[in-house]
């Protein structure tokens, strides 16, 4: 399995939650007294709190809105961070609640035993969200106040940073929403300040089975089926009725000096529908999209104006082949390349540059796979990383295809010598009879089909 993010982002990580900062609260549950004597009811009537093993276990029986515990710090303390371990029993969320203030101005951290969560205001409309890094059993919810930032963490991986008031009463507590109950352990507030930046690297070559590392960012339609298997990203949206594009990202920053790239084999639906790779900025309308479809087009979308606009290449493999009721599926690289010191994005296809995209001027923070309706997809072995000191210039690079020879049968062999055709084209693939290495006579180009 390889799921990394950056050697130095995860150094920064390990640094940061073994840093002790001053104890300004603590509450293991051992100590029953002490914990009755710390936590407060918002509602008595529908909360019930109950000490057992060392843990506390909370519930929240009313069946119309959401209930609290909380902790008293004191609004002198405008930094700290408060880290708390959560066991799901039953319900919807259960979660934390900070930077209280009276009036009942609550800001929160919720999270589900299906992956969910949700952070704000309490009241704002905060959207769910999703995050392969949830466990369904039990996780450590950490948010970390300095002034009027906020970053929140779960199972020690930054998530998001918010805006919350500087100063407040700074109560810390648990919250849970109606008809639910939580398992409560390991409370500590310190007051130390969790700097929280997202990784500049990431890969996945699907190997785990779960899709670490693409937290909150599963932007998929109803009917959509998204699951790894056998080493690889399978998507299937041919059960998809709405028309917007599906999407899958993580949280990124990669610099200036880049290369995203992905392996994707066309298995079924519209050949005319597009797939690829997306770029986000902070603000929704910063969007780059380069994508190829598996009738050999590709397109570059820069935000979200007009529709795909596509051009045939032949750089693109595209669509499988069946011969003989047998089916030989093609795999394309697809590379986005952005060069230090360079104002464009390279668009590479199978290593050759097909377009670029110039003048993009915001900042990266999420990269991902995007594709429409009607799509049978496998990916496999997505990166984003710093490109090598050998950069791809902006230049259409100058591809030696395999050209018949005079006075001889053939140009294109397979590995065992068999014929293949004289030009290397679409229609010639058809002569590719078995899997494996296709050459031309002078051993210049190549193509790889996987049965």
């Amino acid at each position: 399995m390889t799921k990394k993010l950056s050697g130095i982002f995860t150094v920064l990580l390990t640094i940061v939650f073994c840093v002790q900062g001053e104890v300004l609260f603590e509450d293991d549950f051992s100590d029953v007294v002490h914990s009755h004597k710390s936590w407060q009811k918002s509602n008595p009537e529908f909360l019930e709190l109950s000490f057992t093993n060392g843990t506390l276990k909370l519930e929240n029986t009313s069946d119309e809105g959401a209930n609290f515990a909380y902790y008293e710090l004191g609004e002198e303390n405008e930094t700290f961070t408060y880290s708390v371990k959560i066991s799901f029993d039953k319900g919807q969320f259960a979660g934390i609640a900070f930077c209280m203030s009276s009036g009942w101005v609550i800001y929160s951290l919720l999270i589900s035993p299906e992956g969910n969560y949700q952070y704000g205001k309490i009241g704002d409309q905060n959207p769910v969200l999703f995050s392969s890094y949830i466990d369904p059993s039990t996780n450590i919810v950490t948010v970390s106040k300095k002034g009027s930032e906020a970053n929140i963490f779960i199972n020690e991986h930054y998530i998001a940073t918010m805006e919350v008031p500087q100063s407040s009463d700074n109560h810390v507590g648990f919250l849970l929403t109606q008809s639910s109950s939580a398992i409560y352990d390991d409370v500590k507030i310190t007051d130390e300040f969790l700097i929280g930046s997202k990784p500049s690297t990431f890969e996945d070559d699907f190997e785990d089975g779960v899709l670490t590392g693409w937290s909150g960012n599963l932007y998929m339609s109803d009917g959509a089926i998204l699951e790894e298997k056998n080493g690889k990203l399978f998507i299937n949206t041919t059960d998809v009725e709405g028309s917007y594009a599906n999407s899958i990202r993580t949280d990124i920053d990669p610099g200036d000096n880049f290369v995203l790239r992905v392996e994707v084999s066309h298995k079924g639906g519209i050949a005319s529908n597009v797939y690829g790779l997306s770029l986000w900025g902070e603000e929704i309308e910063q969007r780059i999209t380069f994508c190829i479809t598996a009738d050999r087009r590709y397109t570059v979308m820069d935000g979200y104006d007009g529709e795909y606009k596509t051009t045939s290449s032949t750089a693109i493999l595209g669509e499988a082949l069946v011969i003989d009721n047998d089916t030989y599926y093609f795999v394309d690289t697809l590379e986005v390349v952005k060069s230090k010191g360079s104002d464009h994005l390279c668009f590479v296809i199978n290593k050759d540059t097909v377009t670029k995209v110039d003048n993009v001027a915001y900042d990266i923070v999420q990269a991902g796979i995007e594709l429409s309706k009607n799509l049978e997809l496998e990916f496999d072995n997505f990166s984003i990383k710093e490109l090598s000191p050998v950069s791809v210039a902006w230049k259409r690079r100058n591809v030696n295809r395999p050209k018949a020879v005079k006075n001889s049968n053939t140009a294109i062999f397979d590995i065992l010598g068999r014929s293949a055709g004289q030009r290397f084209n679409y229609l010639n693939r058809q002569l590719m009879t078995s899997p494996g290495l296709y050459i031309s006579k002078d051993q210049k180009s190549k193509i790889i089909l996987k049965k």
